[in-house]
């Protein structure tokens, strides 16, 4: 990567960071975004904040190391070649700060991260840090209405290959940190998402609501494309009953794929967000929750080949949660939809089941453990460039105490396609690895 390009890179994070830091200190006292409640807390953490309290400030930091079976040590711009994929040893180290104030009728949540890795074994990886920031606003506008704004910003030397999307959606201020266990290729990015989500309550059972969406990703790599994409939606919904609703909305989703040498290639989606929103225990088992979502989708665009071409997909989600104990949680959650990927030049159609277990072994140990699986394909051609992704992973933490504790993980992440997935990389990919290190937190206010 050339001295200019990465100057131009870091100036245009310096000026993201610094536009988030006078948005955190400009916006008003409000109060940390309250978390769902836990019915056993472990020794590492510490106590909930105290209830009264109108602010917190925690800091958090880790040193860890390990092993990758595989590698990548491809050039900036270059290839991810099997035969430079390489076993190696790392360091590695990351921090965060995570800041929250509330008001009687709004709340502010705000984040920031860095994370960092270096292959001991592998000198064509120069040391690599990525950056990461966030601000979350929800405001009580009146009896009946809410308003939430979210932005946040991403630096990322690495690029990575996902296709595996979140079981949980981010909350405001939260950011989707880039996982460096997924990565392929050295090629920096800088990325920006804002969202605005505003619900009115028009009856006891009735709430309608609107969302905006944007979301760009802008690659220093002047030979591999941006994109961007614009999401408008609004909806009715309608409570049957305790934990039984009907939903009838409709969406819109614009992707630009800028493609060099290219027209830019765009592909736009029609939601008819018509279904049912269904969450309740189980009958034989208050400890176990089913939810399900149903709605459709209708994707428009040009093919490959240059011919215009239309979608209909049935889209949903499904999610079953069972509580083992105080302590223990096991989900199982299937997703079938689809999405922009960066980095592609099409969108992409999936479907997704992930399985996840963890929880604690007395006041000092967690266990946990998580398995995803995704198939699917590329593009609006139905029998073209189809995919499978898999993630496995486990892991254990051991407290010393309130501010301290030892984790160990061990991780495996494969990609198949049936065609090169991008210029430049290959079709299949795999990486097994094991981690380990120390965390650290650090409440500066409480």
């Amino acid at each position: 990567m050339n001295q200019p390009a990465m100057g131009t890179w870091h100036r245009a994070l310096g000026r993201g960071i610094a536009a988030l830091m006078v948005l955190v200190c400009a916006a008003p006292a409000v109060a940390q975004a309250q978390r769902q409640p836990r019915g056993y807390r472990g020794l590492f953490g510490g106590n909930e904040a105290d209830p009264d309290s109108r602010q917190s400030l925690n800091f958090t930091f880790s040193v860890n190391g390990g092993y990758d079976d595989n590698a990548t040590a491809g050039e900036g711009g270059g290839t991810s070649d099997p035969r430079f994929q390489q076993a190696s040893t790392f360091l590695g180290g990351s921090a965060g700060l995570s800041y929250g104030r509330r008001w009687d009728r709004a709340t502010l949540s705000a984040s920031a991260s860095a994370s960092t890795r270096y292959y001991q074994d592998i000198p064509e990886l120069e040391t690599s840090t990525s950056y990461g920031g966030g601000i979350g606003l929800a405001v009580n506008l009146g009896p009946r209405t809410n308003l939430s704004l979210s932005q946040s910003v991403a630096y990322s030397p690495y690029y990575q290959f996902g296709f595996l999307p979140p079981v949980f959606a981010p909350g405001p201020g939260d950011v989707i940190a880039p996982n460096p266990d997924l990565v392929v290729d050295e090629r920096e990015a800088l990325g920006y998402a804002s969202s605005v989500n505003l619900s009115h309550r028009l009856s006891r059972r009735g709430t309608l609501g609107f969302q905006y969406g944007y979301s760009t990703r802008d690659y220093s790599d002047e030979g591999f494309g941006a994109w961007s994409t614009h999401s408008a939606a609004g909806g009715y919904s309608f409570r049957l009953g305790q934990g039984v609703s009907l939903r009838l909305g409709y969406g819109y989703r614009r992707g630009v794929f800028g493609m060099t040498g290219e027209d830019d290639r765009i592909r736009e989606t029609h939601n008819i967000d018509a279904g049912v929103d269904y969450s309740k225990s189980l009958s034989f088992s208050r400890k176990t929750t089913l939810s399900f979502s149903t709605g459709s989708g209708v994707v428009r665009g040009l093919d490959r080949d240059g011919e215009s071409r239309t979608r209909v997909r049935l889209l949903g989600d499904v999610a079953l949660n069972h509580q083992i104990g105080r302590s223990w949680t096991a989900t199982l959650a299937y997703h079938r939809g689809f999405g922009f990927a960066d980095g592609f030049d099409e969108m992409y159609f999936s479907d997704n089941v992930t399985a996840s277990i963890g929880g604690y072994w007395g006041p000092r140990t967690t266990l946990s453990a998580s398995a995803t699986w995704s198939n699917g394909r590329v593009g609006l051609t139905s029998d073209r460039n189809r995919y499978t992704t898999a993630s496995l992973g486990t892991g254990v933490g051991f407290a010393l105490n309130r501010f301290t504790n030892l984790t160990a993980q061990a991780v495996y992440y494969r990609y198949d396609f049936d065609e090169q997935p991008a210029p430049g990389y290959p079709s299949v990919f795999d990486r097994m690895g094991v981690r380990g290190g120390v965390s650290f937190w650090l409440p500066l206010l409480r």
